[in-house]
């Protein structure tokens, strides 16, 4: 039987036009708009058109339907009903109760705010406003203390005893795929964010993973997640240089952090035999002590974190920094040294080494 090549037979066929439409309308709106160059990375605060355009198109591009659909139909809009909606409000206005969020700051919040460090794990800004729907605890202190935070990190610690990322045993955190701590739970339902990932609450052992320190923080910057390749789980660092670019620092560091996690790795095959470092096709897969299926992370709640991950880097998007919204952040994190990773694990270069 032969297949009809009908959009309306195929819901991802219909999507895909769906964001390929929108994708002209805005690029029909801002001519100048040039897709395959990363806008300048700033703060958020500091973020000018460029920066919003991309974080846009990571929209059309990742994003969940609802949200290219609305920014669809925003596009059939005014350009100065459209640009109001891709302002962040101001101090003022987060204290008037009747002023209408805008869609740029609806979306950060959805995506970013859910997963960066620098908007899900500091003192919001925005308290005002969240205090009176907030059950959360509030401070990093209380929320060890937590119960269901302890049972996590119990479980987490037995299902993978090592860093999922590197295999590393040094300093071992029990990283949550959906932040424990959201920055604005005003703009979106965080159930209705727990229930898309398949899960029923942020301390279930499905939205927790076993991650050394600096691939815990590399993960909640949104510069490494876990991708599926051929059913497969395999880390994946942010490559933030432009397509095609591989003469560029950022391409440099790229492929030192890459490197760096394939050092750690290459070490620690000894204790693991029977585990591969790196596969033929380049991936680094994720390997649980426990392999039990309905205890491994949430593949939704961590495409979710991908998809934080890619519009991030559309948007040329920093890390918080202090004078950004007034909140604070752990100091900024230095290049990877690779080769002090070497002399810790006493490696020396080779092919078996660092990439079987």
């Amino acid at each position: 039987m032969s297949q009809v090549n009908n959009s309306k037979h195929s819901p991802f066929l219909h999507m895909e036009n769906i964001r390929s439409n929108t994708r002209r309308k805005l690029k029909e709106r801002y001519s100048d708009l040039n897709e395959h160059i990363l806008p300048e990375q700033k703060i958020k605060s500091q973020w000018n058109m460029s920066n919003k355009l991309g974080f846009l198109l990571g929209i059309i591009d990742y994003g969940f339907e609802e949200h290219v659909l609305a920014l669809s139909s925003l596009l059939n809009s005014d350009v100065e009903t459209f640009e109001s909606q891709l302002e962040f409000p101001t101090r003022i206005q987060l204290l008037d109760n009747q002023y209408q969020i805008t869609f740029i700051d609806t979306t950060f919040n959805f995506y970013i705010a859910n997963h960066h460090k620098s908007y899900s794990d500091t003192e919001s800004c925005r308290t005002s406003r969240q205090n009176s729907v907030s059950s959360r605890p509030s401070s990093a202190e209380s929320i060890k203390k937590d119960p269901n935070h302890n049972t996590l990190s119990a479980a987490v610690r037995k299902r993978d005893q090592v860093c999922l990322f590197c295999w590393d045993t040094i300093s071992l955190h029990t990283s949550h795929i959906i932040a424990q701590k959201i920055a604005n739970p005003v703009s979106f339902d965080e159930n209705s964010v727990l229930t898309k990932c398949g899960l029923q609450n942020k301390h279930q052992i499905q939205n927790g993973m076993m991650l050394c320190s600096k691939c815990h923080d590399q993960f909640d910057l949104l510069k490494r997640y876990v991708d599926e390749v051929d059913g497969m789980l395999v880390v994946t660092v942010v490559n933030e240089a432009n397509d095609n670019d591989i003469t560029s620092e950022k391409y440099e560091e790229w492929e030192l952090n890459v490197d760096s996690i394939r050092v750690v790795r290459g070490a620690m095959k000894k204790k693991f035999p029977n585990r591969q470092a790196t596969l033929d096709n380049g991936e680094m897969p994720l390997y649980f002590v426990d392999n039990n299926a309905t205890i491994q992370p949430s593949r939704a709640a961590l495409a979710f974190h991908k998809t934080a991950c890619l519009i991030w880097r559309m948007a040329g998007g920093l890390r918080l920094e202090p004078q950004d919204e007034e909140c604070s952040d752990d100091e900024e994190l230095g290049p990877v040294n690779t080769a002090e990773l070497k002399r810790r694990f006493n490696i020396h270069d080779s092919t078996d080494t660092l990439y079987s």
